[in-house]
């Protein structure tokens, strides 16, 4: 079975990031998707599908997938509005549920707070997670937006997910049931674990971050690559690949350094 994943498309009509047009970043891996991918069983896109959380980017964006030939199903990050996303999208409360997918389960979190970069799990997200993992009858996976572990960067570790101790503690519970955790917010490739479950840090199609490890800053990479990645599922087993796309910066203008020193996250 073959899964793919986008994460921090950061749509925002009119603006750049980091010299390159969100709206073309997400169209561009949207075909290279459809031409080479479209045998997947399902696109997840782990939050941070817009910046400003405006309704009519959840507008643009429903248009983008519009007739796309694989199912697609979004997480929310703490650049987006639920209210908004809702409006659009429909449904109600959080943006949270399980999709069985060849019998194997794929557990989708909310950990978006609105008005905050923090995230979190509380009011009884958490609990929905540990009833669904509960239930399932085969392990899975679990997706989400803020990364449920410290990664050794200021930056992102101050505003992480807040309650990550009870999630490693649920994990930790049925981590028979979980082959791995993909999550988003970095902008960069990183491996990791959490409780001894293999996770996985999603690339940002748009803008592309580096560490800092000595403060609490965040800072992007001009040499970078942007894309998606693309989970190949083998019974027991699973292979992750990272897909680069090529940037298309704005009328071809190369990085400033004030564009250099800075990344949407």
């Amino acid at each position: 079975m073959k899964i793919v994943l986008f994460s921090d498309a950061h749509l925002m009509p009119g603006r750049m990031a980091c010299g390159r047009d969100p709206f073309a970043q997400l169209s561009s891996a949207l075909a290279d998707v459809a031409a080479k991918h479209a045998n997947a069983a399902a696109l997840f896109v782990l939050g941070d599908l817009t910046h400003d959380g405006g309704a009519h980017e959840y507008g643009a964006l429903a248009a983008a997938v519009k007739g796309f030939p694989v199912p697609v199903h979004f997480l929310m990050g703490n650049h987006d509005s639920r209210v908004a996303y809702r409006e659009v999208f429909g449904g109600q409360g959080y943006v949270q549920g399980t999709v069985e997918l060849d019998g194997i389960p794929f557990h989708l979190l909310d950990t978006l707070e609105e008005g905050q970069v923090m995230g979190s799990l509380g009011n009884g997200r958490l609990d929905d997670l540990e009833r669904s993992l509960v239930r399932s009858r085969a392990p899975g996976f679990v997706l989400m937006h803020h990364p449920p572990i410290s990664i050794g960067v200021p930056a992102f570790d101050l505003e992480g997910l807040s309650n990550r101790v009870d999630l490693h503690s649920c994990i930790a519970r049925h981590s028979s049931k979980i082959r791995a955790v993909f999550f988003g917010h970095c902008h960069m490739p990183v491996a990791a674990s959490v409780a001894g479950v293999p996770a996985f840090c999603i690339p940002s199609l748009v803008s592309p971050s580096m560490p800092v490890f000595d403060q609490p800053v965040y800072r992007s990479n001009p040499i970078g690559t942007v894309g998606y990645s693309v989970l190949l599922v083998d019974g027991p087993d699973f292979v992750i690949h990272n897909i680069n796309l090529e940037p298309q910066p704005a009328a071809g203008r190369a990085y400033s350094q004030q564009e250099a020193a800075h990344v949407v996250c």
